[in-house]
């Protein structure tokens, strides 16, 4: 690659689908959960998880590559950082893992609207 002096956006590309592909094994499991494909590829470049989508020929592998693809990256709790220390939450690492906490749920269908997190987030609260 470096020969080549590609855009580093396209080294990235290029080294994370090839990456990826090692570790596409991981996804051959019905039972993941959404937050568990979700922080596994959330590292990767769009364009590299597309490329392992075009390329997969497990049909588990290309239905979790899809859904994060189409759905997973797009979904975000409701609350921010802002609004968790307004319910009483102080800033700091607690903060953050409430949040990602309230990620997971979301993400999994465990909440489903800002009430949901609400509640999460107060039974979270230190």
């Amino acid at each position: 690659m470096k020969r080549l002096n590609p855009p580093a956006k396209l080294t990235r590309v290029v080294k994370d689908t090839a990456r990826l592909k090692l570790h596409l094994p991981l996804l051959n499991n019905p039972s993941l959960k959404p937050s568990e494909i979700y922080y596994f590829l959330q590292e990767y470049a769009p364009l590299a998880i597309k490329a392992n989508i075009i390329a997969e020929d497990e049909p588990m592998i290309r239905q979790h590559l899809e859904l994060f693809f189409s759905k997973l990256r797009y979904v975000k709790p409701c609350l921010n950082g802002e609004e968790l220390q307004r319910l009483g939450i102080p800033a700091g690492t607690k903060l953050g893992e409430i949040l990602e906490i309230l990620h997971k749920a979301r993400l999994d269908g465990e909440v489903t609207t800002k009430d949901d997190e609400e509640k999460l987030a107060q039974r979270l609260k230190p």
